[in-house]
């Protein structure tokens, strides 16, 4: 027999008072039934019937609780897990727990003076223009000279092979003058590849959210294999994931608006259909459906009890 009294039913949510008289149902019948096997036979089969009805009644009662009411869990719309691209060490974390962020926002900085140190070096090469400089005037040099021994080998008094040298030597100033150019494209790209390095040891918000964990404090070391440093999650919706019977499934289509309620609260709440599994567990033969609740306001909180309300 339950111990439970009326006063413990009063404090106990709407949606689930239907089941926990059930069960206490469930008891007492439990219990008539075996005071009807100590009556005499005469007795029995009025009692019978009697049992029979409450077993229905139970029983019809029990199914249309477990019809009508199916719980699942809140949780963040998005988790996720913000990493170093590289390694290094964590110079400054510039957020707390429970802070709130938005996307862009800068939460942390891993070491940097080698790169610093390394992009001033770029930087120096990539203004520098005087071997391009150089080229530019060599070439205009051999050019000079190739034009006065055209013109001394028109008028039959230059040397065949002083002139050969002389074109040899105008293609060569070319080929320098491009080489320089090149290096100069090379130093200016460096720049940029190291100042893109740069802007990867400032970690970033991907998403606005709150801080929920900080995996790395200051002057710890970030590898590679264990590039994690925060965990964010998205709150202005919530997802709310029910498993339920399949033939109930085939009536909710994504966008769908259903109403749900919270454990705590008897006032329902209107949500939207985002998921509907296609697969049905073999098993238990549920089916996954996701709904997503509004929480602009902040008001909901990740982890609380829901009642998907089947009309």
């Amino acid at each position: 027999m339950s111990n439970r009294t009326e006063a413990d039913y009063a404090q106990t949510p709407p949606s689930l008072t239907r089941w926990n008289r059930a069960f206490a149902l469930r008891e007492r019948l439990s219990k008539f039934c075996e005071n009807v096997v100590q009556k005499p036979v005469s007795h029995r089969g009025m009692l019978g019937g009697v049992v029979l009805m409450l077993a229905l009644v139970f029983i019809t009662g029990a199914n249309r609780i477990e019809r009508r009411t199916l719980e699942g869990f809140a949780e963040p719309y998005q988790t996720i897990e913000i990493a170093a691209s590289e390694a290094g060490i964590v110079q400054e974390v510039l957020v707390e727990l429970g802070q709130a962020v938005k996307k862009g926002d800068v939460l942390a900085v891993l070491d940097d003076e080698v790169l610093k140190a390394s992009l001033e070096i770029a930087q120096l090469k990539a203004q520098s223009t005087a071997a391009l400089d150089a080229s530019k005037v060599e070439i205009e040099l051999r050019q000079q000279k190739l034009a006065a021994l055209t013109q001394l080998n028109r008028s039959g008094s230059g040397s065949r092979e002083e002139y050969a040298r002389a074109k040899a030597d105008v293609e060569f100033a070319n080929a320098k003058l491009k080489g320089a150019e090149e290096t100069l494209a090379a130093d200016r790209l460096e720049v940029k590849k190291i100042d893109a390095q740069l802007r990867q040891r400032t970690i970033r918000a991907s998403l606005n959210g709150v801080v929920t964990d900080i995996h790395r404090d200051p002057g710890e070391f970030v590898s590679g294999a264990e590039p994690k440093l925060f965990t964010v999650v998205r709150l202005d919706r919530l997802r709310v994931k029910f498993y339920v019977p399949a033939e109930h499934s085939l009536r909710l289509n994504k966008s769908d608006r259903v109403k749900i309620q919270a454990a705590n609260d008897d006032k329902p709440t209107a949500a939207e259909v985002e998921f509907v599994s296609p697969v049905t567990h073999a098993e238990s033969g549920l089916v996954r459906v996701d709904v997503i609740l509004d929480n602009r306001d902040g008001r909901l909180r990740s982890g609380q009890r829901w009642l998907l309300i089947q009309e």
